[in-house]
């Protein structure tokens, strides 16, 4: 029996989604960065939900509706990462999200949040970096998760896209 996405997702630790916040430049060891990408479907989304807590309270960011591509799993500097782009239209309303909070202003105020059902699976900072790109305009959507091993990044893009990892 395979385990439900729930449980799949519940089990990351912070190592698995903690790049999603982080810059997502390098290339991958095993092809280009949209080799193998997936288009998803509505009825694909996996009831993941990111949202950016600050001094204001929690905000949505984007849920499943939002993301439009799954990457497959590649080597990245020594992890593994699944390569995730969302619609112009989540990109966009991230963007002002985070301009009209001030996010750029002082970063360190702020976290993300990634939920899978109502439950948390992970916080983090966000750095300056990406902070000051999206609220300038150069960032495309694209958000990067990391994992220790390849089995985990396997089982995480099976859940949000219900296929095998090629």
């Amino acid at each position: 029996m395979q385990p439900s996405r729930r449980s799949v997702l519940g089990s990351l630790g912070s190592s698995a989604l903690v790049g999603i916040a982080g810059c997502t430049s390098g290339t991958a060891t095993s092809g280009t960065p949209t080799d193998g990408y997936r288009r998803v479907d509505e009825s694909d989304g996996a009831g993941v939900v990111a949202r950016l807590h600050g001094p204001d309270g929690a905000q949505l960011l984007f849920d499943e509706r939002d993301l439009r591509e799954v990457g497959p799993v590649e080597e990245l500097n020594g992890s593994h990462s699944i390569r995730t782009r969302l619609t112009d239209e989540g990109a966009s309303s991230v963007v002002e999200t985070v301009r009209r909070a001030g996010v750029d202003g002082d970063p360190h105020a702020f976290e993300i949040s990634v939920e899978f059902d109502g439950e948390d699976l992970n916080r983090f900072g966000i750095t300056a970096g990406l902070a000051e790109a999206i609220a300038e305009g150069d960032w495309d959507g694209e958000f990067l998760l990391l994992f220790d091993g390849r089995d985990r990044a396997a089982e995480v893009r099976r859940a949000l896209v219900g296929t095998p990892t090629e």
